[in-house]
C-alpha cells in the first residue's frame, strides 16, 4: 500500500491531536479530582452518583431540621426550668400563708409577690421560639400564646395541635405540647374532688382522701352531697336525690368507695360535695391563692374554711408542678432522641460519602501514572513525526 505525503501528515495530525486531547483530559481530571469529566464517560456511574448525592442532600435537610428542633427544645427546657422555679416560690408562699403567726403586713407582701409571679408565669408561657412565633402556641404562628383579660382571666390563643418536624426518613418529632394542654389542662390524679360548703359553721377540715373501692366509686352518680347532723350521723344523696349509704365515725367518712379523714367537728347542717376530679388551670391557681390570702381567719369556722381553701390550692399547685416536671422530662427524652438520630445518620452519611467517593473521586496514583504515560507517548510521537517528516529524496542525493 502506498501512502502519500498528504495522508501521512493527516494521519499524524489526527494521532497527535487525539494524544493531546487525552493528555488534556487527564490534566483536567488531576486538577478537578473527578473521575468523570462528563456523564457520558460512565453513564451508569453518573446515575448512581446522582442517587447518592440526592441521599446526602436529604440527610442534610434532616440535619437542619434537627438543629432547628434542638434550638426549640433547648428554649422550651429553659422556659420550663424557669417556670418550675416560679412554682417552687409559689409553694413557699403558700406555706407562708398557712403560718399561724402571719401578720397582715406579711399577707400583703405575699399577695404582691403572687401577682408578680403570675405575670412572670404568663410571660414565660408567651416565650417566643427561635423562629419568632410563640413557643407554646401549637401550630399557630401567633406572637403570643396567651392573652390576659381585664378581669385577670387568661385565654389561650394557640391551637391544640403541637408542632411536628421530620428528623429522619421515617421519624417525626413532636416539638412539645400545646400551651392549652400544658398550662390549662393540668391533670388531677386524686380520685375525687371534695368541696366543703362556704356556709358551714363547723370546724371540719379535710385532711386526707383515699380510694378504697374503685368499682363502687365509678358506679356512683356524682356529685354526692353529704349533710352532717352534728351528732355523728350523715345523710348522703347522689345527683338524682337518691340516698347513698355512708358512715361517719371518729372523723372518718366512708361513702361510695371513698374514705375521707376530717379534723375538727362539723356542725348540724354542714355539707360537703364529692365530685369527679377536674383538670386545673395554672393561671387560675395564682388567683386562687390570692383569694385564699384575703380570707379571714377568725372565728374558728372561718379558720376551717381558710384551711380547706388553702389545702385545695396546694393540691392543685402540686398537680401543676408535676405537669411541668413531666414536660421537662419529655423535653429531655426528645433531645436524647435527636442525639440518637444524629449518630445514626452520621454513620449513614459516611457510608454514602464513601460510595460516592468510589464513583466520583479520582485515584491520584493511577491518574498520575496514566498522565506520565500519555505525556511520554505524546512526546515520542512528536519527536518521531518531526524526524520522519524531515526525510526526503534530496537527503539521499546529497
Amino acid at each position: 500500500m502506498r501512502i502519500s505525503t498528504q495522508q501521512f501528515f493527516q494521519r499524524s495530525a489526527q494521532g497527535l491531536g487525539a494524544s493531546q486531547t487525552a493528555l488534556l483530559e487527564s490534566q483536567q481530571r488531576l486538577s478537578g479530582g473527578a473521575q468523570r469529566l462528563r456523564a457520558s464517560d460512565a453513564p451508569s456511574d453518573a446515575q448512581a452518583s446522582l442517587r447518592l448525592t440526592a441521599g446526602l442532600d436529604r440527610l442534610a435537610r434532616f440535619e437542619r431540621n434537627r438543629e432547628s428542633a434542638e434550638l426549640r427544645l433547648n428554649t422550651e427546657e429553659t422556659t420550663l426550668a424557669a417556670l418550675s422555679q416560679n412554682l417552687q416560690r409559689v409553694r413557699e408562699l403558700a406555706l407562708t400563708l398557712g403560718n399561724a403567726t402571719l401578720t397582715e403586713e406579711d399577707a400583703l407582701g405575699v399577695q404582691a409577690e403572687l401577682k408578680a409571679l403570675k405575670s412572670e408565669a404568663l410571660a414565660l408561657a408567651n416565650t417566643k421560639a427561635p423562629t419568632g412565633e410563640a413557643l407554646f402556641a401549637g401550630t399557630n404562628g401567633t406572637a403570643k400564646a396567651f392573652a390576659e383579660g381585664a378581669d385577670g382571666a387568661v385565654t389561650y390563643l394557640g391551637t391544640a395541635t403541637p408542632r411536628q418536624i421530620q428528623i429522619g426518613p421515617d421519624r417525626t418529632l413532636e416539638l412539645g405540647p400545646s400551651g392549652g394542654k400544658l398550662f390549662q389542662s393540668i391533670a388531677n390524679d386524686r380520685p375525687a374532688q371534695v368541696t366543703l360548703a362556704e356556709s358551714n359553721s363547723g370546724t371540719a377540715v379535710l385532711e386526707n382522701l383515699e380510694l378504697l373501692d374503685a368499682p363502687a366509686f365509678s358506679g356512683a352518680a356524682l356529685p354526692l352531697t353529704v349533710t352532717f347532723d352534728g351528732a355523728g350521723g350523715v345523710t348522703v344523696e347522689d345527683r338524682d336525690g337518691a340516698v347513698v349509704p355512708g358512715t361517719f365515725q371518729d372523723g372518718v367518712l366512708e361513702v361510695a368507695g371513698l374514705r375521707l379523714t376530717l379534723s375538727g367537728a362539723p356542725d348540724n347542717g354542714d355539707t360537703l360535695t364529692i365530685s369527679a376530679s377536674s383538670e386545673g388551670d395554672l393561671f387560675a391557681l395564682y388567683d386562687e391563692l390570692l383569694a385564699v390570702s384575703e380570707r379571714p381567719r377568725e372565728p374558728a369556722a372561718a379558720q376551717a374554711q381558710f384551711q380547706n381553701a388553702l389545702r385545695a390550692a396546694q393540691d392543685r399547685l402540686a398537680d401543676a408542678e408535676q405537669q411541668v416536671g413531666s414536660a421537662r422530662s419529655a423535653v429531655g427524652s426528645k433531645l436524647s432522641a435527636l442525639e440518637g438520630e444524629q449518630t445514626r445518620q452520621a454513620a449513614q452519611r459516611l457510608e454514602l460519602e464513601a460510595q460516592r467517593s468510589a464513583l466520583d473521586d479520582l485515584d491520584y496514583t493511577a491518574a498520575i501514572t496514566l498522565f506520565q504515560q500519555q505525556l511520554t507517548a505524546l512526546q515520542a510521537a512528536q519527536s518521531a513525526f518531526t524526524r520522519i517528516s524531515d526525510l526526503s529524496l534530496f537527503n539521499f542525493l546529497r
